[in-house]
C-alpha cells in the first residue's frame, strides 16, 4: 500500500513539473481588454522572484558594482529554473521506481539495492533514452514506465533548449531597439531630442516612417516579453536597453508630440495610426508587468495623484523640451500654458507605470528621465 502512495506522489511531482514547463514555455495567457498577462508558470515565477530577491540583496551590498551584479540575474534565473525542472522530474521518477527496486527494476551488479539514493540515480537515468544505468526493468509495466520517462525527459530538454534560445534572441532584439533609440536621441536619452530629429525644420515626412518602424519593433518586444516572461529578469547593464527607459522615451515622445506641436500643421501626425501605435505599445509593454511580477513588491501607484510639485516639474520639463523643438524649426502651439497642462495630464496617465517599473528594476528615475 505504501508503495502505491509513493508512486502516486511521484506521478504528481512529474505532472507539476510538466505543467509548469507547459505554462512557462508553451502557454501564452491573454488578460482582460486584450492586455497580455505574462508569467503563467506556477513554479517558474516563484523561482524567478526568489533569484530576483537574492540579486536585489546582493546589489544593495555592492552599490559600486550594482549594474554588474544585476547583469547576471537573467542567466542565473534560467539556470536555476532548468535545475528545478530537472530535479523535480528526477525526484518524481525516483518516487515511482523506488518501490520496485529489487523486483520490478533490478541491477545486474547489485540486485538487492533498495535505498532512495539509488532510486534517484535510476529515476534520473530513466529520463534519457540513452540511459547509462545498469538497472533494468523486469516487467512490462516498468518497461513502459521507462519508455514514458525517456520521452518526457527528451521532450522537456528539447523544449527547454528552444525556449532558452528564443529568450536570447529576444534579448538581442530588445538591446537592438534600445541602441537604435539611443542613437536617434544622439546618446542623450531625451525624448525632445528624438522628436526634434524626427522633424528637422518642421518636416516629419521621413519621421513618420521612423515612428511606424519603432512602433513595430515595440510590438515585437512587447510580445516577446509576453511569450518569454523571464525576459523581465534580464536587467541590462546599461539603462538604454532597459524596458523602463525604452517605454519612457516612447511615451514621452508621443505626449510631447500631441501636446506641443501646432494643430494646424501637424494634426495629420497627431492623429496618425503610427503615433497611436507607438504610445499604445509602449504603455502595454510597461503594463505587462502589472499584476504579475509586482504583486506585493511595491505600492500600487496607478490611481495615486501626482505628488506635490510633480506637475510643476513636468511643466518645467515641458518648457525645456519646447526650447529644443523651437530650435529644430518645428511649429509649436500658440498657447504654451494650455500645452503644459495637457502634457501634465497626459503624463499622469502613464508615468506611474514607468516609475513603478523603474523602481522595481532598481533604476533611478533621474537616469530614466534625463530632464527631471
Amino acid at each position: 500500500m505504501a508503495g502505491w502512495i509513493e508512486q502516486l506522489a511521484g506521478a504528481l511531482v512529474i505532472v507539476c513539473a510538466l505543467l509548469d514547463i507547459f505554462l512557462t514555455v508553451l502557454y501564452a495567457k491573454i488578460g482582460a481588454h486584450g492586455a497580455s498577462r505574462a508569467g503563467a508558470g506556477i513554479i517558474s515565477l516563484r523561482v524567478a522572484r526568489a533569484v530576483w530577491w537574492l540579486f536585489r540583496h546582493l546589489s544593495s551590498r555592492l552599490p559600486f558594482k550594482r549594474d554588474a551584479v544585476w547583469s547576471f540575474c537573467g542567466a542565473v534565473t534560467v539556470v536555476c529554473l532548468v535545475l528545478v525542472w530537472s530535479t523535480l522530474l528526477a525526484v518524481g521518477a525516483a518516487l515511482m521506481l523506488h518501490p520496485a527496486l529489487g523486483e520490478g527494476v533490478r541491477s545486474s551488479s547489485s540486485p538487492h539495492v533498495h535505498d532512495f539514493l539509488s532510486a534517484l540515480y535510476v529515476g534520473g537515468s530513466s529520463l534519457s533514452i540513452a540511459s547509462s544505468s545498469d538497472f533494468y526493468p523486469q516487467t512490462g509495466f516498468y518497461r513502459l514506465l521507462y519508455l514514458v520517462n525517456a520521452l518526457i525527459g527528451t521532450a522537456s530538454i528539447s523544449v527547454t533548449i528552444t525556449y532558452v534560445m528564443q529568450i536570447y534572441n529576444a534579448v538581442q532584439q530588445r538591446n537592438a531597439l534600445g541602441l537604435s533609440i539611443c542613437m536617434i536621441t544622439k546618446g542623450t536619452a531625451d525624448p525632445a531630442v528624438l522628436l526634434a530629429g524626427l522633424g528637422p525644420q518642421g518636416r516629419f515626412d521621413s519621421g513618420y516612417t521612423i515612428v511606424a518602424n519603432l512602433a513595430a519593433q515595440l510590438a515585437a518586444i512587447k510580445e516577446a516579453h509576453h511569450l518569454y516572461p523571464l525576459l523581465f529578469f534580464y536587467r541590462p547593464y546599461h539603462p538604454a536597453s532597459s524596458i523602463p527607459q525604452i517605454a519612457f522615451i516612447a511615451l514621452d515622445t508621443v505626449t510631447l508630440l500631441r501636446s506641443a506641436l501646432d494643430d494646424g500643421q501637424y494634426r495629420w501626425l497627431k492623429e496618425s495610426a503610427a503615433v497611436e501605435n507607438l504610445g499604445g505599445m509602449a504603455l502595454l509593454l510597461a503594463r505587462t508587468l502589472e499584476g504579475t511580477f509586482l504583486t506585493g513588491d511595491a505600492t500600487d501607484t496607478r490611481d495615486a495623484p501626482a505628488q506635490a510639485g510633480q506637475h510643476d516639474a513636468w511643466r518645467a520639463s515641458y518648457r525645456a523640451a519646447l526650447r529644443q523643438l523651437e530650435q529644430a524649426g518645428i511649429g509649436l502651439r500658440a498657447d504654451q500654458d494650455a500645452g503644459a497642462q495637457e502634457y501634465a495630464r497626459m503624463r499622469q496617465a502613464w508615468h506611474p507605470y514607468v516609475e513603478r517599473l523603474a523602481r522595481y528594476m532598481d533604476y533611478d528615475m533621474a537616469v530614466i528621465d534625463v530632464r527631471k
